[in-house]
């Protein structure tokens, strides 16, 4: 998996839309994992134990992506969902449209374009953002040298998280990934050897 920011839904956003007395509503939702989904799904269906249908569609960052028509024609629902997703170039999203049949047949052609439209739609009105992904490091220095940091520290977009002052100053750190190399590089420059930086494997998204 490249290592890269990602668009995602800061928060839950829900949406509905009425198309020939069937009412389909739209809920979105920010997800980490494949268990994050699938307690969703289980929570709905418990909710919406009286719906028509209750399709999805979600994607992962690791590329992972699933949707289901959920008893809807092939190619009307699941797929029309998870277009719209991609559409907005999202990751880690799961979009659930729920549909109460109002009696009247829509026909695939409208059955299809209901579902990609609420989907769209509910979209549309979320709050995307950017996560970027962040390395994490512990640091130490001498306490001497902790004024020389300052501006490294201020001026990279990295976020101390602990700090303890003992003999010499020790850090924990969130450091940009793609400005790792040149923050070390900057770092051994202006303390001249007297830092020592380890960088943990586990990367972040913030």
């Amino acid at each position: 998996m490249k290592i890269q920011p990602y668009k995602t839904l800061k928060s839950y956003i829900k949406s509905d839309l009425k198309e020939k007395k069937s009412i389909f509503l739209a809920k979105a939702y920010p997800v980490g994992n494949k268990d994050e989904v699938a307690n969703i799904l289980i929570n709905l269906k418990k909710i919406h134990y009286d719906a028509s249908h209750l399709c999805y569609a979600y994607r992962l960052l690791s590329g992972k992506s699933k949707f289901s028509d959920a008893g809807e024609p092939s190619g009307t629902a699941g797929i029309r969902i998870l277009n719209a997703i991609n559409h907005f170039g999202l990751e880690n999203c799961l979009l659930v449209v729920i549909r109460y049949f109002g009696g009247t047949k829509l026909g695939i052609g409208s059955l299809g374009k209901a579902y990609y439209s609420v989907a769209f739609q509910v979209l549309s009105e979320s709050n995307i953002i950017t996560k970027k992904p962040f390395l994490q490091a512990e640091m130490k220095l001498p306490l001497a040298s902790f004024n020389k940091l300052k501006s490294v520290l201020a001026s990279n977009q990295i976020k101390v998280v602990e700090t303890v002052y003992n003999s010499e100053i020790s850090f924990k750190l969130q450091i940009p990934f793609e400005l790792l190399g040149k923050i070390k590089s900057k770092m051994m420059e202006i303390l001249k050897g007297e830092v020592v930086i380890a960088v943990k494997d586990e990367i972040i998204y913030k």
